[in-house]
């Protein structure tokens, strides 16, 4: 029964019953609906445990293969030959992150860009290095793990290092006596 219905339904008996009892027999109905309605929310609900339970199993993925990329990137050798014949391992890793990655897409999990500037909404400052220039303040200038945005909030924030404006210490004039 749509709403329109309803309401016509309730109009009809708050006519032709005591407004009171009208008014009893309004919520009698949507307590009825909103029961005849649980089980399907509830199967809503688990749904989105059961997302969530995969987002965090593909994220986890993410985070292992990129470090093991990073790993044999780094292993791969300076001589041509050895890092031909590596990147056909490293080709094969990147392709299973691409492929979580798309999944994680599909379940409106999206990769948070890089960003020149510290965003306390999307990024955690989990290092500070200080600088001298006030221009400088709230760069990030490091990730250390990549985070991940769902409906338009951080899911995980990304993991950074920045800057922090430490203005330099005054220079003491040299007190030596002249000779």
């Amino acid at each position: 029964m749509d709403q329109e219905a309803f309401e016509r339904l309730c109009g009809e008996f708050q006519k032709r019953l005591a407004p009171g009892l009208a008014e009893s027999v309004r919520e009698a109905a949507a307590k009825a609906v909103e029961q005849a309605l649980a089980p399907t929310v509830q199967d809503c609900h688990a749904t989105d445990g059961r997302a969530d339970a995969e987002i965090q199993s593909l994220v986890r993925q993410c985070d292992s293969l990129g470090l093991i990329r990073d790993q044999l990137e780094l292993r791969a050798g300076r001589r041509r030959r050895q890092r031909r014949q590596w990147r056909a391992v490293i080709n094969t890793v990147t392709n299973l992150i691409q492929a979580n990655t798309d999944r994680l897409q599909q379940l409106g999990v999206t990769p948070i860009p890089r960003a020149e500037r510290l965003d306390y909404t999307l990024h955690n400052p989990v290092h500070v290095y200080e600088t001298s220039d006030p221009s400088q303040e709230g760069r990030i200038v490091e990730v250390y793990r990549s985070g991940f945005m769902r409906d338009g909030r951080a899911w995980r924030p990304m993991l950074v290092a920045v800057t922090a404006y430490r203005p330099a210490p005054p220079e003491e004039p040299q007190t030596g006596k002249e000779s």
